[in-house]
């Protein structure tokens, strides 16, 4: 879509640039302009500058630059229209096709009111927590947990009084209508239909912020033992848990070393914060979602689960794990003594001891096997067959062939089993793949085995080519170093030229790609199933570099052999006419090649 330069500079008017900045960075006043540490790499002196007059920034340690467009394309990872969207819906403008809209103007009208009202009602409840008679016990408990008053600031903690229709009263005097609260998710009606209550009631109220820093919901923690323990707005206009992450407002800040910590409590992502790590956020007391995970690929592409270490936590970290990796990220787990949290874990033995932890986070790989391996036991035979029963399917997931070896040697070593007894179990896997079929995002759905056992049985080249397509999705920088050593000629396959034109055009738009967004750049339906079914394997790399440099040199290789064959060919058919004009010549150039082959 288009948007008129009068609509633009209007939008970007109303978007200080340093006010938009600072909900990213923490900026600090140095003569005209401001300073902070650069968002889009990693640095220990501030070299990122923004210029209020000229409503520019720049980087002076890594080039990055524009206007206030430009930092949140880079920033949330946008296109331009979505850019412009993104702030004039911060500022409040309405866009030219949204004001045709009555019904879409009605939800912006409750979306600002039910903002105004969570924030009323978030600064009702600090004023609770830290001023009143009341609020002494709640005070003292987060004391107890070690969360300081700063920090209670910071994430606006506070506590809702246990009467009934204390919060309902307050903001009935600011002029708000009951049912309006109740939609807000403030408020429920009484049994009897005409009179409301207040939601919460003595808890400690955390208020859950979205990426642009609006309260759209609470989240409420009893000081008992009460049930539930914790109780979360109900869905709203501005509300949704499935898309929101607690936390990422504050932590798109102090992204710098492109990981996410995803935690399962307010407390754990709060703990974290304060001892320093701030790059964690919790789930909202719900199971990990695809929305929240494409959420948190606009943002990085490595994410560390760290949920509690008890049979509830460690089964929703297996079913989120694989909900992450299908959206492109890459992930690992950290693996707590059994009975803690991150929050019980940093406070008992500190931020070092915990960032150890995470440094030695297992693989997703690792993790299941690890997992697994605590449900059998090893010590004897049959313990031993009954888990590599159930450990071949995880390795016959792997994409990487060096990768799957690297783990054959390692099972074989650990179980006291042949190596060979291991890859026939793989191969018998390999020949009953479910035939359940799935389906990818344009809901093209498969049945047939055929192409499938085709790929797993495929070519050394076809192997290293779909490793490679893998790769350029990954990251936009393997997608340029491929492309500086070889060019789309290298790979045979025509299928696969095509869908790396559509990762091309998607990166032509923006800087971070998943497999859904690649498929909505094809068109043929055979092209669609194909690249979804690239897709649907494992795609985890622990030698990314080594798996890069071999797939090159692999489609090198094979571009170099297909010529001496041709040669060779063409040889053989001049031989037998008798015409031997071009022999010396031929051979000369496939004992070359022949060389070029060796020093690859």
């Amino acid at each position: 879509m288009k948007f008129s330069e009068d609509l633009l500079s209007e939008i970007r008017d109303k978007n200080d640039i340093v006010t938009v900045v600072s909900e990213y960075v923490s900026l600090k006043k140095s003569g005209k302009n401001y300073i902070g540490l650069c968002p889009f790499h990693s640095e220990k002196t501030p070299s990122f500058t923004v210029n209020p007059d000229k409503q520019m920034f720049y980087c002076f340690g890594c080039g990055v630059g524009g206007n206030v467009y430009t930092f949140i394309m880079q920033k949330e990872h946008m296109s331009f229209p979505e850019a412009v969207r993104f702030l004039a819906e911060r500022a409040g403008i309405i866009l030219p096709e949204e004001k045709e809209d009555p019904e879409y103007l009605e939800k912006l009208r409750l979306k600002k009111k039910f903002y105004e009202i969570n924030r009323i009602a978030a600064r009702y409840f600090y004023n609770c927590l830290v001023n009143s008679d009341q609020g002494v016990r709640a005070l003292n408990y987060l004391k107890s947990r070690g969360i300081s008053i700063t920090t209670i600031k910071s994430f606006g903690i506070g506590y809702s009084l246990p009467d009934w229709e204390d919060l309902i009263c307050y903001l009935k005097a600011k002029g708000y209508k009951e049912t309006t609260l109740e939609k807000a998710g403030l408020a429920i009606k009484r049994k009897n239909g005409e009179e409301f209550y207040d939601r919460f009631r003595g808890r400690i109220m955390f208020p859950i912020f979205d990426i642009q820093n609006n309260i759209i919901g609470f989240g409420g923690r009893v000081l008992d033992d009460s049930k539930p323990k914790y109780l979360n707005s109900p869905e709203t206009e501005v509300y949704n848990k499935r898309k929101n992450l607690y936390g990422l407002n504050f932590v798109k800040k102090h992204l710098v070393d492109d990981r996410i910590l995803i935690v399962e409590g307010y407390m754990d992502v709060i703990s974290l914060h304060q001892y320093g790590i701030k790059q964690a956020v919790a789930s909202l007391g719900t199971s990990l979602t695809s929305e929240q995970a494409k959420l948190l690929r606009r943002y990085v592409k490595n994410v560390v689960v760290a949920y509690d270490a008890d049979t509830a936590g460690i089964s929703a970290t297996l079913r989120g794990m694989d909900i992450l990796k299908n959206a492109g990220l890459n992930v690992k787990v950290v693996m707590l003594p059994k009975g803690s949290d991150p929050d019980e874990y940093i406070r008992r033995f500190g931020k070092e001891a915990f960032l150890e932890k995470v440094d030695k986070a297992y693989s997703l790989i690792d993790f299941k096997i690890k997992h697994l391996e605590n449900q059998f036991d090893l010590k004897n035979l049959q313990g031993r067959v009954n888990f590599l029963n159930r450990v071949v399917p995880i390795i016959s997931e792997i994409d990487n062939e060096i990768e799957k070896d690297a783990y054959i040697k390692k099972l074989s070593q650990k179980l006291n089993i042949t190596e060979e007894s291991i890859r026939l179990e793989l191969k018998k896997t390999s020949k009953t793949l479910p035939v359940n079929g799935f389906k990818h995002n344009k809901g093209i759905k498969w049945n047939d085995n055929k192409e499938r056992l085709k790929i797993i049985t495929q070519s050394a080249n076809i192997k290293a080519e779909r490793d490679l397509i893998n790769l350029m999705i990954t990251d936009k920088s393997y997608y340029k170093r491929i492309f500086q050593e070889i060019d789309i000629d290298f790979f045979s396959d025509e299928d696969h030229k095509q869908i790396i034109k559509a990762i091309s055009k998607g990166y032509e738009n923006k800087n971070n790609l998943n497999s859904s967004e690649v498929i909505d750049y094809l068109e043929d339906e055979r092209l669609i199933r194909k690249a979804s079914l690239i897709f649907s394997g494992e795609v985890f790399f622990t030698e990314t570099e080594r798996v890069l440099q071999d797939c090159i040199k692999t489609l090198k290789t094979h571009k170099l052999n297909k010529r001496i064959q041709s040669l060779q060919d063409r040889l053989k058919k001049l031989e037998k006419q008798g015409d031997y004009s071009e022999s010396k010549q031929i051979l000369a150039e496939i004992k070359t090649l022949q060389k070029q082959t060796r020093i690859i």
